[in-house]
């Protein structure tokens, strides 16, 4: 079970991602818990309780080595401190990846999706364009190349400078 989120409410009300989103408290994904919250130490006792209840009654464990807390800018050190010795979870300060793509908590800007580009020019070098026939060549370009940001497509809208970089890469490749 993964953990990640501000988790801590004065009530258990769902929390707004985005002034027109939808209203989430919670997410699962196969194995993967993610709880979102407000900051609150009683809550956070009370947060503990029911996973450790739930653990009981379903015979899962949490991994407190997998898990972790990722807490908003706004919140100080000790209540962060206090806070993750309640729960016993590991602060993080970004929220990683998951299924290899990255999960944002801020605005995303064309350097941070350099990685895409660089992930192309990485797979071209490791070609020999030289001994594939030109439609071998677009074959590639099309089904490896041009698929690798594609999985990243689904929930983040990529630059147009960065799908540009891309495709003359591709190009290039030709």
């Amino acid at each position: 079970m993964r953990f990640h989120g501000s988790i801590f409410a004065e009530e258990w009300t769902p929390i707004l991602l985005s002034r027109t989103g939808l209203n989430l408290s919670h997410l699962f994904f196969a194995d993967d818990l993610v709880i979102f919250n407000h900051i609150d130490l009683f809550y956070s006792g009370l947060l503990k309780d029911y996973l450790s209840n739930f653990c009981e009654l379903s015979g899962h464990n949490v991994n407190a080595r997998k898990t972790n807390v990722f807490f908003s800018s706004g919140v100080n050190e000790s209540l962060r401190n206090t806070l993750n010795g309640i729960l016993g979870f590991q602060e993080v300060n970004d929220f990683g990846h998951y299924l290899e793509v990255p999960l944002f908590h801020r605005t995303v800007t064309n350097s941070i999706l350099d990685f895409l580009v660089e992930r192309v020019r990485s797979r071209l070098s490791s070609w020999d364009a030289k001994r594939l026939s030109f439609a071998r060549r677009v074959t590639l370009a099309q089904l490896v190349l041009l698929s690798i940001p594609s999985y990243l497509m689904q929930s983040t809208i990529v630059a147009k400078g960065i799908c540009d970089s891309i495709e003359e890469l591709a190009r290039q490749f030709f």
